[in-house]
């Protein structure tokens, strides 16, 4: 959505956050889903990222990853040697 349509990742967390929380829409992890949203808009980062941060976070787990991005992410991240 941001490349094609040129939405900025706080436009499509305000759009899509409702979205996934409301009656008739059924999704997967939903905590980790909405937190990765909100992440995605506050860090200025990609959605995959930040939804690999959340699910680490919920975990307990290290992403190991050459992306620097995870550094400001607040998660265990480990860039690889």
């Amino acid at each position: 959505m941001s490349s094609f349509y040129r939405y900025s990742r706080t436009q499509i967390a305000e759009v899509l956050l409702p979205l996934i929380v409301s009656d008739g829409i059924s999704c997967d992890e939903i905590q980790q889903v909405s937190a990765a949203l909100s992440l995605m808009a506050n860090a200025n980062v990609d959605f995959l990222d930040a939804y690999l941060a959340e699910i680490a976070r919920h975990t307990g787990e290290s992403v190991v990853s050459f992306d620097r991005d995870f550094r400001r992410l607040g998660i265990n991240w480990v860039e690889p040697e």
